[in-house]
């Protein structure tokens, strides 16, 4: 599994942030290499209206010590998750 760091803009249509808000989000994805994950990262947040995804790290995790963690857990079964901060980002 992946875990990637990033900052997103939201898009016209998100449900929850006014267009053009800032924020930093955590994403987990089932993936075998960056570029993957970074494509199911990209993919994934545009459905839930985020645009502009800039990455500022990605890794691999072992998802079996983290087990209880809802967004890992939620990756683990579905292929992806994200944790979106509430703070706004410059």
């Amino acid at each position: 599994m992946y875990i990637v760091l990033a900052k997103v803009t939201a898009a016209n249509g998100n449900e929850e942030y006014p267009e053009g808000e800032k924020h930093a989000v955590l994403a987990y994805a089932k993936a075998s290499n960056n570029a993957e994950a970074e494509g199911i990262t990209l993919e994934k947040l545009a459905t839930l209206g985020w645009i502009d995804l800039k990455i500022d790290r990605i890794g691999i995790i072992d998802p079996e010590p983290n087990k209880g963690d809802s967004a890992v857990d939620t990756a683990n079964e579905t292929g992806f998750s994200a944790v979106i901060y509430q703070g706004i980002e410059s």
